[in-house]
């Protein structure tokens, strides 16, 4: 996952009163954008195309729903399922997903009340549900974009938490929007 997020956005934005509109950081990706306005964060990340690839027996294992499309991108492996219903009732085997060669298995269908929903496991990396993941929408947006024939989609991460994303595809970058929310505050010695 990349290191930018809407999190460290809003603490600098919010928390260190940053005086510009626009904040980039650098990263192993190169340079990330992020703008904020009316409370919404926006982060411009590269895409990530999906890739056809064989269905890990492990995926079809931990993943027991039958698959519309499944492809892999740079580090996560995407699985769209048949309904926004199976996303949420999905209780995947995290021993088995752990086990999958990507940093993480997004799942994903056609929204209801959204273009698309999503739910993102990532066991790999010592997560076993993320919450809303930024770096998965660089591959589920012009994934979705393609299929539903649109520049601008709104998403929803349906985990426990979960979180309302805005999309816009750009060909090779993205632009993913959301609001963030601080749960702690801490203060370090040294």
């Amino acid at each position: 996952m990349r290191p930018c997020n809407t999190g460290s956005s809003s603490c600098y934005f919010d928390e260190l009163n940053y005086p510009e509109e626009e904040i980039t950081f650098t990263s192993l990706s190169g340079e990330l954008h992020v703008t904020k306005k009316d409370g919404v964060y926006t982060l411009n990340f590269p895409s990530d195309p999906l890739h056809e690839t064989d269905y890990p027996d492990l995926l079809i294992k931990a993943v027991p729903k039958t698959a519309q499309y499944w492809g892999i991108g740079k580090t996560f492996f995407l699985v769209e399922l048949k309904d926004e219903n199976e996303v949420y009732a999905l209780n995947p085997d995290i021993s088995l997903l752990k086990q999958v060669k990507a940093a993480g298995i997004i799942i994903t269908a056609k929204g209801t009340n959204v273009d698309f929903v999503s739910r993102v496991f990532a066991p790999q990396l010592g997560i076993d549900e993320d919450p809303v993941t930024g770096s998965a929408h660089c591959l589920l947006i012009p994934y979705w974009s393609k299929k539903l024939g649109k520049q601008q989609l709104v998403a929803r991460q349906i985990s426990k938490r979960g979180g309302l994303i805005y999309c816009s595809n750009l060909g090779d970058r993205v632009l993913i929007g959301g609001k963030a929310q601080t749960f702690a505050y801490g203060k370090m010695l040294i």
